[in-house]
């Protein structure tokens, strides 16, 4: 069943809908706003779990995380959307794209793999899980920010979203990451336009894999942004909202 998603919407004209990753919420595009809100209409939701969005009780799955997307695009009279996804976002992108290809004017990974789990992360995803359900979910994301970037402000901002992580939230995601599909052969040969952008720097998407990835797109188009992590959008706002305006401007020229 899907849930009504909390989300906030700027500006006019195509719509950009930007999906955050775990365990975060839709501020983390807030320094993009006045850059893009000109360009294209915005939609910046939260994830079912996460934010102010409602919290059910889990396991969730990729595909109810879409199905809320494609809900709040039908409340907001949206026929097709540009989706852009940072990291667990891209995986949800990606479930849109596979379910509902209809809907979609553009996919953009931002800092996200295409990759299903592999078999020890998929396992330590579950044994999380269990370990959320006896200690809460500080247990789980605690030391996320040393990982998201090497900028203490970024960390700082990150820890403050990510204090506020539900424990059914954390819970359910784990589980729908856990049990993803592998989206390599889907994303590589969508018929739609596709860009990734990725962080030299990220801890925790190496840039080489996503350099692997690029090379396999139909139509490679990847921009990688220096002194850049695992947060590309809070720490190079600038050179994110400028390659996501290259992206807009690109399909309204080609549509």
């Amino acid at each position: 069943m899907t849930v009504k998603l909390f989300a906030e919407t700027y500006g006019s004209g195509l719509p950009l809908t930007l999906i955050h990753g775990y365990p975060l919420d839709h501020t983390i595009w807030n320094s993009l706003i006045p850059k893009i809100e000109g360009e294209a209409r915005l939609i910046l939701p939260d994830l079912r779990g996460h934010g102010q969005s409602p919290i059910p009780e889990g396991p969730y799955s990729m595909r109810e995380m879409a199905e809320d997307v494609v809900s709040l695009w039908d409340e907001l009279r949206i026929d097709k959307s540009v989706i852009g996804g940072h990291s667990m976002g891209g995986y949800v992108s990606l479930a849109v794209a596979r379910y509902f290809p209809e809907r979609l004017a553009g996919l953009v990974l931002v800092a996200s793999r295409v990759n299903a789990d592999a078999p020890e992360k998929r396992k330590a995803r579950l044994a999380s899980i269990e370990d959320v359900r006896k200690n809460g979910a500080a247990s789980a994301v605690s030391s996320m920010p040393e990982k998201l970037s090497y900028n203490n402000a970024v960390r700082d901002q990150c820890k403050e979203i990510i204090a506020k992580a539900s424990t059914s939230g954390v819970m359910g995601v784990l589980a729908a990451m856990a049990n993803r599909p592998d989206s390599m052969e889907l994303f590589i040969n969508l018929e739609l336009p596709a860009m990734i952008i990725a962080g030299r720097e990220d801890q925790i998407v190496p840039i080489e894999s996503t350099r692997a990835v690029a090379q396999k797109m139909r139509k490679p188009w990847l921009v990688e942004i220096s002194d850049a992590g695992h947060m590309p959008m809070l720490e190079k706002p600038n050179e994110v909202a400028v390659a996501l305006s290259e992206f807009i401007q690109n399909i309204k020229e080609n549509c």
